[in-house]
């Protein structure tokens, strides 16, 4: 049996043009894109790398349920 691993999609979904990663979730456009036909083992490793991501840019302290994250990205683009 298979371990199910969700999105990290948090319906936040903008690529920065600058570095082409979703400012929602940080994912990558090739992440994206490669998500649904990812391995288990490949989906960790991205999730992993969000961790580093994440961190990198100074976002630590919110982690927990996707809906948290959602309602604070979503807060800061209000004006």
């Amino acid at each position: 049996m298979s371990v199910k691993i969700p999105s990290p999609c948090i319906g936040v979904c903008t690529l920065d043009p600058a570095d082409r990663t979703c400012i929602g979730c940080l994912r990558t456009a090739d992440e994206i894109a490669r998500w649904p036909e990812a391995t288990p083992a490949e989906r960790v490793q991205i999730v992993l790398q969000l961790r580093v991501r994440r961190h990198a840019r100074g976002i630590v302290g919110i982690g927990g349920s996707r809906q948290r994250r959602r309602a604070h990205k979503l807060s800061q683009l209000v004006p």
